[in-house]
């Protein structure tokens, strides 16, 4: 298990408290603090890892704890990809809009692209 011990801005450092569990790796995307925030690992000293976080950090606070996903940052790529537009976390503004119209509320999380377009 992580648990965040720091949070300056976008990033968030946090420290590996159970060695028995998967541990984390370089690029691998993380789900940090209660809100679920998409984040990045970027540098792992020991039992301290650093992670950037791709939302706002506002109210994050010391002991929350982070998820590894096991998995890369990465987009999807298909139909439905073009006449869209996306945030920087390929989340669809047009759906966001709809979730949390004229501010996007940290911690949304919808599928990026529609599965049912031909």
């Amino acid at each position: 298990m992580l648990r965040i011990i720091g949070v300056s801005g976008p990033l968030v450092t946090a420290k590996i408290e159970d060695k028995t569990m998967d541990q984390p790796k370089i690029l691998e995307t993380v789900l940090v603090g209660k809100r679920q925030l998409l984040g990045e690992v970027i540098t792992i000293d020991k039992d301290v890892v650093q992670i950037q976080v791709y939302e706002e950090t506002e109210g994050m606070q010391i002991g929350e704890t982070v998820k590894l996903k096991n998995e890369l940052l990465s987009v999807e790529l298909a139909p439905g990809l073009l006449k869209n537009i996306f945030d920087g976390i390929q989340r669809p503004l047009e759906k966001l809009d709809e979730v949390s119209p004229i501010f996007i509320q940290p911690g949304i999380h919808l599928p990026s692209l529609d599965r049912e377009h031909k």
